[in-house]
């Protein structure tokens, strides 16, 4: 986990701009991707924040074109990866809370 706040911060700004928390309430799960079709990036999330990289293929006028998908689903990591960005985050503050909130919730 990077500690620099630069480096937070931007990750905050990628999780807020191609980011998703889903909270699925009756298995009790947190899951946490990013997408985004620059490869580079998110090869470099990966070395930043761990998780699996996954490379989707979607459909444009111009041809297939390649996402790809950043993702951690374990609790531990999803607690520590939101509470990381917590300070940093805007537009998906409020269900960072809430999925911190559902993983204390299930782990106590």
């Amino acid at each position: 986990m990077p500690d620099d706040p630069v480096v937070l911060a931007y990750i905050a700004g990628l999780m807020d701009g191609e980011g998703c928390i889903t909270i699925k309430r009756q298995g009790r799960a947190v899951q946490i991707t990013v997408t985004n079709t620059d490869k580079p990036v998110m090869e470099w999330l990966v070395q930043q924040m761990g998780g699996r990289l996954h490379m989707d293929a979607y459909k444009t006028l111009a041809g297939d074109r390649e996402m790809w998908r950043w993702q951690i689903a374990a609790w531990a990591n999803c607690h520590v990866f939101l509470s990381a960005l917590l300070p940093y985050l805007r537009i998906k503050r409020a269900k960072a809370l809430e999925a911190i909130a559902v993983i204390e919730e299930v782990a106590a």
